[in-house]
């Protein structure tokens, strides 16, 4: 599991990403050390991060790390350790650490527009910072994506109009 005391990936941007247009991850992350079991996701290499912004910052490093899922890794023989190279970098710039309060208070939660489930605003607020692609999706937890594979509206209201013509046939 990569932690707080791991804070991230220490790298370059690769400006050449921009104009290939590929989406380039900014390597001066600092991500604040988290020790709520509930912000931990699951990297596609079999790593549990502390945190979504630690899993951000090992893809300066493996750019086709991807996010798997929330919560801890299943246990895996091939699960890098602590002091691969993956875990030894750290983040050197402190501008989008917002020392965010935590809360287990469920109904702070928000969904991100990355599928990423926030305990509060701020910590969104924080992962926006460090990726201006996430956005606010909807207050509350976000659906699990096997469910969204089910059910196409990702567990909101959908809202239908009919508009139905009647024909009528008239004797001359």
């Amino acid at each position: 599991m990569v932690d707080g005391t791991q804070q991230g990936m220490t790298g370059t941007s690769n400006q050449e990403g921009k104009e290939n247009r590929k989406r380039v991850i900014p390597c001066d992350l600092t991500c604040a050390p988290s020790t709520n079991p509930r912000r931990r996701v699951c990297g596609s290499n079999g790593v549990t991060y502390d945190t979504f912004c630690l899993l951000k910052a090992a893809r300066c490093i493996n750019p086709d790390l991807k996010f798997e899922s929330r919560g801890t890794c299943p246990t895996s023989s091939t699960t890098p350790k602590v002091g691969d190279e993956e875990t030894t970098h750290k983040a050197t710039v402190d501008s989008c650490d917002f020392e965010c309060a935590p809360s287990s208070n469920p109904r702070r939660q928000v969904c991100g527009t990355d599928g990423v489930t926030y305990d509060t605003f701020c910590y969104l607020e924080e992962a926006r910072c460090v990726d201006s692609s996430v956005g606010f999706r909807a207050r509350g937890a976000c659906p699990d994506p096997r469910q969204e594979l089910e059910d196409p509206t990702n567990g909101y209201t959908v809202l239908m109009e009919t508009h139905v013509t009647l024909g009528t046939s008239v004797a001359l």
